[in-house]
């Protein structure tokens, strides 16, 4: 029996290794690189996994701020940031661009 567990854990491990990661990461090799925004949005609260901050652009684009500071985490509230995206960050909101706020101001 512990031959056959120890095969299922090897069989199951080399997998894992072996499948490459399909949709995730640069195509032929090319960099993915983060560009620096300036955005003019409004902050907006987003009622989903137990509720965050995020910001959306006079467009329509949705952000998902890293370090958004708690005086500016008011729904509602107009601002203008510079920020950078960060392509290779993983989140747990699953809502709009992943960026790190460089600099925010109130408008």
């Amino acid at each position: 029996m512990k031959f056959w567990s120890l095969l299922l854990l090897l069989w199951l491990l080399s997998a894992c290794h072996a499948a490459p990661a399909v949709g995730n990461g640069p195509i032929d090799g090319e960099k993915e690189e983060a560009t620096v925004l300036t955005i003019r949005g409004e902050v907006a609260f987003i009622d989903l996994e137990g509720g965050f901050f995020g910001i959306v652009d006079e467009e329509g684009h949705r952000y998902d701020p890293t370090n958004l500071p708690p005086e500016f985490a008011v729904a509602g509230l107009p601002v203008n940031i510079r920020g950078r995206t960060l392509p290779r960050a993983v989140g747990f909101h699953m809502w709009g661009t992943r960026i790190e706020i460089i600099s925010i101001e109130k408008r």
